[in-house]
């Protein structure tokens, strides 16, 4: 007989700090991202953020929410997205993935949306009949390094068995690869004198915001990118993982970076304000905001960084950055179209904004922290 149990944010806290918690082999939420979501500028205290399942008080199964709102018109909108399902490999395939489904959304109501998916959660979704497409967003994903052993292996078994000799051909690749790369970086400078690195949304970021977000349906404001940037899920291995093998999510990396980036023309006004997050080899840009004329100066600078923090890709789906990676002759090893989908359940549906009026960040969703 399974159990499903359900912890508001207001229990959160309480629940990771039990011993209980502390003693099971395997834990629904890390302790960086539970933080993460007591701080939620738009959570309030009675949201279910997590659904746990239990056989027997053993934990075989959990979902999480992540609180969100969106905006049309001057409507304010409360919704869900769903962020993380997993079963224990023994119980899959017996419903219990579709039984924490069907709590998550009569707890919020039917407002729900996903994205980033992984295959497994997405047929849940697909057979609850309760979706639709809401949108596809274009975008890039720019390799300036190869990464077979890391990328391939997921794939298939295939390249799980040679992922020694993946590694390898990485390594000769690259430092060959590299070699070229220093010999372009005196044509990609940085520029220091016109960035300033920030951990806080000032006045100016504001402004700049303002002028560009009125057709996000997020429409996030200095506490929400504020929250972002100091409430990481993902934090920099110090070789003390205390969770490893006990949560199945992002948690650590062995490298991490979330740098916020103000960008200055040469008369010393900000052009634009950019968030990007470096996750062990790869580049995403969860939230960018820029005057139009000056893209193709922003694409210069992810370049730029690229080459300094020898990043080996970075995936891009605002629509105007991805068109000045597309069209600059960088020296990328290759370069790959991407499409990411939105869902929504057919209740979030009816107030939703016509989606060829909105364009969402590459942040929203869960994005912005995996």
């Amino acid at each position: 007989m399974i159990e499903v149990r359900k912890i508001p944010l207001s229990g959160l806290k309480e629940y990771i700090e039990s011993d209980k918690f502390q003693q099971m082999p395997d834990i629904p939420i890390s302790p960086q991202r539970a933080n993460s979501y007591l701080h939620n500028p738009r959570a309030d205290k009675d949201d279910i953020v997590l659904f746990l399942a239990f056989e027997n008080e053993n934990l075989v199964g959990y979902r999480t929410v992540l609180p969100d709102k969106l905006y049309t018109g001057k409507r304010e909108v409360k919704f869900g997205w769903l962020s993380g399902n997993w079963v224990l490999p023994e119980k899959r395939r017996q419903g219990i993935a579709t039984l924490l489904f069907k709590y998550a959304y009569n707890e919020w109501n039917g407002k729900l949306m996903y994205t980033n998916y992984a295959p497994e959660s997405k047929a849940v979704y697909e057979k609850s009949g309760k979706f639709l497409k809401y949108l596809e967003i274009q975008g890039i994903r720019a390799h300036l390094r190869n990464s077979f052993g890391i990328l391939l292996p997921p794939k298939h078994i295939f390249f799980r068995k040679i992922k020694p000799l993946l590694f390898l051909s990485d390594f000769m690749f690259n430092f060959v690869h590299d070699l070229r790369i220093i010999a372009q970086q005196p044509f990609h400078p940085l520029q220091e004198s016109q960035l300033e690195f920030v951990d806080q949304i000032d006045n100016d970021i504001v402004q700049l915001i303002s002028k560009s977000n009125d057709s996000e349906p997020t429409r996030r404001s200095k506490e929400e990118l504020e929250w972002i940037i100091k409430y990481p899920w993902i934090i920099e291995h110090d070789g003390k993982n205390k969770i490893k093998g006990r949560y199945y999510f992002s948690s650590v990396a062995r490298n991490y970076s979330n740098i916020a980036l103000k960008v200055f023309d040469k008369r010393n006004i900000m052009i634009a304000f950019i968030m990007m997050i470096i996750i062990g080899e790869k580049l995403t840009i969860p939230y960018c905001y820029c005057l139009e004329e000056h893209y193709g100066r922003l694409a210069d600078i992810i370049f730029s960084l690229m080459l300094k923090k020898r990043i080996n890709y970075v995936t891009v789906f605002h629509s105007r950055l991805a068109q000045q990676l597309l069209k600059k002759r960088y020296g990328f090893v290759f370069k790959k179209k991407m499409v990411r989908t939105y869902f929504s359940t057919t209740e979030l549906f009816k107030i939703l904004p016509e989606a060829e009026k909105i364009s969402f960040q590459d942040g929203d969703g869960d994005v912005a922290f995996t």
